[in-house]
């Protein structure tokens, strides 16, 4: 199945409404950490603010042309070295390589903008999502938080940063 990934516009809201449309209420679920049954006027501005440079996001489209995922990266404002990442995948789509393609194509925008570490908040039940962030940022730690676990991934190898014992306690706790 052919998939081409392209940054996202400010422009974008059918393409937003049309994966958001795509996902099952479980699916936002995962995404969203709460029953979301629509998006709000504030989120979908949120969605869709992006910049290129610290709020950025790509679309996944299938051959047909219909959009099947978004992956987006929000760098830290205090640090501009770090960002967290996110992503959702229609249904019909999931399983078939899209997420991997989105976080592939963050892990590289991210790497040219100087963002050397990575972070996502998935909910501890969504084991996927969990394993895809592992594989694609495979320097990864995990904190429990509540009932998500936060990854963080190193970009390009180590890149000048440095693993604390904090975050080793941290991983072997997880």
């Amino acid at each position: 199945m052919k998939i081409h990934v392209r940054p996202m516009r400010r422009d974008d809201g059918a393409v937003l409404d049309t994966v958001f449309a795509g996902l099952s209420a479980q699916s936002r679920y995962l995404r969203f950490h709460a029953p979301v049954r629509t998006l709000t006027r504030s989120v979908r501005r949120a969605l869709l603010d992006v910049d290129e440079r610290d709020r950025l996001a790509v679309v996944a489209v299938s051959a047909h042309g219909e959009p099947v995922g978004i992956g987006r990266l929000v760098r830290d404002p205090g640090n501009p070295h770090e960002a967290e990442v996110a992503f959702e995948v229609v249904d019909a789509w999931q399983g078939h390589g899209v997420g991997r393609r989105l976080l592939g194509a963050l892990a590289e925008r991210a790497a040219e903008l100087g963002v050397g570490r990575v972070r996502a908040l998935v909910l501890v039940e969504n084991t996927a999502a969990q394993a895809l962030v592992r594989s694609v940022f495979p320097v990864c730690l995990s904190r429990s938080e509540d009932n998500a676990v936060e990854l963080t991934g190193l970009l390009g190898g180590n890149r000048g940063w440095e693993i604390t014992m904090d975050d080793i306690l941290a991983d072997l706790c997880a």
